[in-house]
Parts: structure tokens; sequence; C-alpha cells
């Protein structure tokens, strides 16, 4: 008898045991796992990807930092009364810690008028329309969270109706998709309990059997979590979900285990009775069907570890890290909830189709299934695999209202080209030099090109200096690559003088065929 009452004592104390694991696990989650999603700007594409890599190897090449721009609207962008809140702007923004630099009408250009005749000055200050200007910000190579916060409060204190400041860049962009990551992240996670919790307490009835399914499914959330960031996995743009999926996987081991239980009670007559060895007869009745259903949908989250997409490469290894966890919780923690509850009378009955159901072949039924697919099938070739930017975002948001006016004032999206000698001679010559202007020209009378700004732009503004036809290119462009003028030609000219760079911003509100 003492045995039986200690055993007793053991199982009574072993579902506490379990939510003790569970809030020593949001401890440690709480504690030591950054929960911040992490995005930067090729979030989209692996190290691998020969995108990236070339990319890379440009940045090498042509050492530039982060930049944001901020459009400035006004009815007179010359007045002195738009030039001296352009000049606060810059200076405020200046202030920053994380802000290396600013350019803007009151800080590269002497004047209004300078900006307005400069080849440079002009395609990097001044909209096309003559409405807006630019003041282009460039940060340090840090989380660019902090300084994006500052800046979009010195935008609000100097905003009004006829000094309008829209922001866009890559930085910018990155920090608002962070944003919404971590706000849906929160958001999604507390849905599902709240909405799959209470869906379960109202099924069956019990409080015990709500708290364990609520300590499970949590503790295979949360283990997910920190097995997550013990490999070096951070949140990502797909994986923000994650807690959800895994949430919602594990409560569908914990409801087929729930519905066996009472049925294995409703046939034992044990409704409304303590049935404590009922817990372990419906663990061994559900475990078969849900390993392989554990199994399966690990090798769906598998598949995507083969695919070149980042996120998705993301996502299959943490769909598979937490289909295992989710099954293992379920069958290591819920069982003592099982013993601890008494099982009551729920709507959940045991319904089989009836035999009819069976017996027939349902062969137009299929047939007609399989039609439709096919001819469904035809609308892949619709499919815009190559959408525009702004499409990415809702309408109307303040990410989307800025991307739209700074590309209809010079183009949104950066693009980089790396142009050389076919015969590998010397870009610091004057024969060179018509080359690329020609080249510049050529590119900004296409439609999808907004500015463009390259190294004869730049050595432009040399030649307007007085005496400048005594000095060579070569000249010029060492003098540029002085800390004077902020190193600029190293930003578009190798040192070897064998490659240029010139920085495109294509417009994307008009695109109508592929960006290449």
């Amino acid at each position: 008898m003492f045995c039986s009452m200690t055993k007793k004592r053991v199982w009574s104390g072993t579902h506490w045991e379990m939510l003790g694991v569970t809030v020593v696990l949001f401890v440690i989650v709480a504690v030591f796992v950054d929960l911040k999603p992490a995005v930067d700007e090729n979030f989209f594409f692996s190290t691998s990807d020969p995108g990236v890599r070339e990319s890379k190897k440009v940045e090498q090449r042509f050492p530039s930092q982060p930049q944001l721009i901020l459009a400035v609207s006004s009815q007179d962008i010359s007045s002195p009364r738009y030039l001296s809140r352009i000049q606060r702007l810059t200076q405020q923004i200046e202030a920053i810690d994380e802000v290396s630099a600013v350019k803007s009408l009151t800080a590269g250009p002497k004047s209004f008028q300078d900006a307005l005749e400069g080849e440079f000055w002009r395609r990097l200050l001044i909209a096309k329309d003559r409405k807006s200007s630019n003041v282009i910000v460039f940060l340090e190579n840090k989380d660019p969270e902090k300084p994006i916060k500052r800046i979009e409060r010195i935008m609000h204190e100097l905003d009004e109706k006829d000094f309008r400041i829209h922001i866009a860049g890559p930085p910018y962009v990155v920090e608002m998709i962070r944003r919404s990551l971590a706000h849906d992240f929160w958001y999604f996670s507390l849905t599902a309990v709240v909405l799959f919790g209470l869906t379960m307490a109202a099924m069956f009835r019990s409080a015990r059997v709500f708290l364990g399914m609520l300590a499970t499914c949590a503790s295979a959330v949360l283990l997910t979590l920190l097995l997550q960031s013990i490999f070096g996995r951070k949140i990502g743009i797909l994986t923000v979900n994650l807690g959800t999926i895994v949430f919602v996987v594990a409560l569908s081991h914990l409801v087929y285990m729930t519905f066996n239980w009472q049925t294995l009670a409703d046939r034992g007559h044990r409704l409304g009775k303590e049935s404590p060895n009922l817990a372990a007869d419906a663990r061994r009745m559900t475990f078969p069907a849900s390993f392989w259903s554990m199994v399966c949908a690990s090798l769906g989250f598998g598949s995507l570890l083969i695919v070149q997409a980042k996120p998705l490469r993301e996502l299959g290894f943490g769909g598979v890290l937490g289909t295992v966890v989710a099954f293992i919780c379920a069958y290591v923690m819920y069982p003592p909830f099982l013993r601890w509850s008494v099982p009551r009378k729920s709507k959940l009955v045991e319904q089989e189709p009836p035999r009819r159901f069976w017996s027939q072949r349902y062969t137009l039924l299929s047939l007609g299934v399989i039609l439709l697919s096919a001819g469904l099938g035809f609308g892949l070739t619709k499919v815009n695999t190559d959408p525009s930017l702004l499409d990415y975002f809702k309408p109307h948001s303040k990410l989307r209202d800025g991307l739209e006016y700074v590309d209809n004032s010079g183009g949104c999206n950066p693009l980089t080209l790396v142009v050389s000698a076919a015969d590998g001679s010397l870009l610091n010559t004057d024969a060179a030099y018509e080359k690329m202007w020609r080249l510049h020209g050529a590119l900004e009378n296409y439609k999808d090109v907004g500015t463009v700004i390259s190294l004869p732009t730049l050595l432009s503004e040399g030649d307007r200096t007085p005496f400048s036809f005594l000095l060579s290119y070569e000249k010029m462009t060492e003098m540029m690559e002085q800390p004077k003028y902020a190193r600029v030609a190293k930003s578009f000219v190798t040192k070897d003088r064998t490659d240029a760079m010139f920085l495109v911003r294509m417009v994307e509100e008009r695109r109508d065929k592929y960006r290449l």
C-alpha cells in the first residue's frame, strides 16, 4: 500500500515538474536568446549565390558605406528659407554618432547655383523636376536601428507642409522589414496561444488538459528557439513564424492523443472518473501515426534545405528541428497532464464515414479534380517572377510612400556597373574619359534609368575649377583620393585605373520588362 501511495504521489507530481520545465525554458530563452529578427541587405540570398559573390567583389574593389536618401520636397528648392531648413536638417543628422558624412545642397556644393551647374552635384542632389533635393546620409557599417530612429525623430520635428521629407535606401528598407518581422513574431505567437488554446479548452472542457496543452506547446516553441540559438541560427524573414508553426505541429499530436484518451475512457465507462492508466494507453495508441506524421513533415521541411533561397533554407532547418522537438515534447511532457486530468464527455465523438462512402468509386469526381488541376497549371505561365521592388511593400505604407517618391525623383533601386577597357588599357586618359561619357549618356537615355553617377561626372567637377586645363585626369583623380575630398574617387575607380564604377538608380514604377 505504501508503494501504491508513493507511486500515486509521483504521478500527481510529474505534471508540476513539467510546468517547472516550461518556466525554466522561458527564463533561459528570455535571458540568453536574441529574439530580435536578423535582416541584412542580402537577406534573401545565400553567401554562395553567384550574384552575392559578385557584389562582394565589387564592394571590395570600390569601398563604400551604407546610404540613406532623404528627398525633401518644396515649391521652391532655391529659396533661402528652404536652404536654411536643409542646413538645419543636415547639421542635426551630422550630429548622430553612427553617421559618417552627409551631403546636401548646403554640405558639398558652394551654393544652389553651383549644384545646379555641376554635372556631379546636380545628379546627386537635385531631382529632375527640381521639386525636391536629396540629403545623402552615409552610415557606419553598424546596426542601422539606432541612427534610423534618431533620423525619424528629426524628420518628424522638421517635416511641414512645404518641407516634406521622404526617406529611402537599403538600410531603411532593412530596418522597416526588421520592425515588421518583430511585430509579426509577437503577434502571431500570441494569436496562436490565444486562438488555439481557447479552442482546445472549449473542445475538451478541462482546465487541466488546457494547461497541459499550453505548457507542452509553449515548451516545444521555447526549446526550438533555444536550439536554434545554440546552432547559431537567428530569426529570419520566414522563420519569424516558426514559433507558430511549432506550436500548431505540437498541438496536432496532443489533439489526437487527447481524443484517443477520451475514446478509451468512453469505451471503458471511465468518463468523469480518475483514470491515470489511460494516459499510457492513449500514448501507445497515438504514437505510430504521430511518428510517421513527424517523419513526413520533417521530409517536407527538409526538402527546403536544398533550395538556393536563403530564407527557405532557414525555414527548412527550423522546420525539421521544430517538428522533431514538437514530437518529443508531446510524448514526454503531455502524458503526465492526462494522468492528472479526468476524462469528460465532449462534443468530439468517434465517427467513421458510412460504408456506402467507401463502396463508391467516385470516377467522375476524380477525373474532374485531375482536369481542374491541369487547367489551373496553365496559370503558372502568368506568374510574375520579376515583380517591381515596390510590389513587395504594402501600398500607402510609410515605407512604400517613401520609396515611390524617391523612385519618381530619380530611381529607388540601386544598380552598380563596373566597366573596363576591352584592351585592358587604363581609364585615366582623355580617350577613356570620352568613352565613359558616351556610356553615361546612353544609360541616362534608357527609360528605366533615373539617375547615373559615375567617374566622368566626378571629374567634370574638377574641370570647373580655375586652371583645370593644367591638370591631367590622373592628377585630378589622385587629388580626389585624398582625405580633403573624403577619398571620393576611390568609390568610382580602382587604384590601378583599370576598372570604373557607374552607380545607377533604376526606376521601378514604370518598369514593364525584366531588369536586365
